[in-house]
């Protein structure tokens, strides 16, 4: 890959306004690479048992549609992935092979989704783990090769050749996607507003006569703002809104 090439590819992904914008820049440049499928997993709400509410998750991913029903939408097996579970734990590059040489130090759970990949024939493949700022945040992504296609060798030659500039790019990419809102829009214009004058201290009274509202619509989108994020209380919509970059974007 030439220099030129890296300097376009982050100037891409560095002027990305969207989520999408970004993965599709990340595909095309590990695709070049030879890595023709990847899957990113980001969490701003980690806990000490995992990544957290799954619907608190962002995933993007090309995976096959009939492995990911396994692995992630129905069986949920990536909860005891041995590759998620070292990117959970770590900063850095770690090829595959890990699994292999680690197989005696797996529990049965673990063995059995590395089962289901063999099956699948996902068994080649470089994961990476990114440093974070805060301590309930956490990513990943993994690279791989096409299912049944090479081995882990191949894999690790790829990497071999091109590793220092996909971590660079990798890693410029999620910094890039946590400064994005989120790909779905889980909040009205009017929902945003509210939280957005809630959160700079304003009453519900002030707040609503800023916008031209009565004080009980100003509730009904606080209460709808909060259904929307899961959450319990104005205070942690408001957090949970603006980590996630909902508000406070303009």
């Amino acid at each position: 890959m030439e220099h030129k090439s890296i300097q376009f590819i982050l100037r891409s992904i560095i002027d990305a306004e969207s989520v999408e914008t970004v993965w599709l820049v990340l595909l095309s440049a590990i695709q070049d690479c030879g890595y023709p499928l990847a899957m990113y997993a980001f969490t701003r709400f980690r806990t000490s048992n995992g990544m957290g509410n799954e619907s608190d998750h962002l995933v993007l991913t090309n995976y096959p549609s009939d492995y990911l029903e396994g692995f992630i939408l129905r069986e949920e097996r990536y909860k005891n992935a041995p590759m998620a579970k070292w990117a959970l734990e770590n900063v850095g590059a770690r090829s595959w092979s890990w699994v292999t040489e680690n197989y005696d130090n797996l529990d049965e759970a673990q063995k059995e989704v590395l089962a289901y990949n063999q099956r699948h024939g996902m068994m080649a493949g470089y994961t990476l783990g990114f440093r974070t700022t805060r301590s309930h945040e956490k990513a990943g992504v993994g690279y791989a090769l096409a299912p049944h296609d090479g081995d882990q060798a191949k894999a690790d030659a790829l990497w071999d050749e091109h590793g220092d500039h996909l971590m660079m790019i990798s890693e410029v990419a999620h910094l890039k996607i946590m400064s994005l809102p989120l790909p779905r829009k889980v909040l009205t214009e009017r929902q945003v507003q509210v939280l957005e004058w809630v959160g700079s201290g304003k009453s519900v009274v002030d707040t609503a006569q800023i916008m031209g509202l009565t004080p009980g619509t100003v509730e009904k989108h606080l209460r709808l703002a909060r259904e929307a994020l899961n959450v319990e209380t104005t205070a942690q919509a408001i957090h949970k809104a603006s980590v996630y970059n909902q508000i406070y974007t303009a």
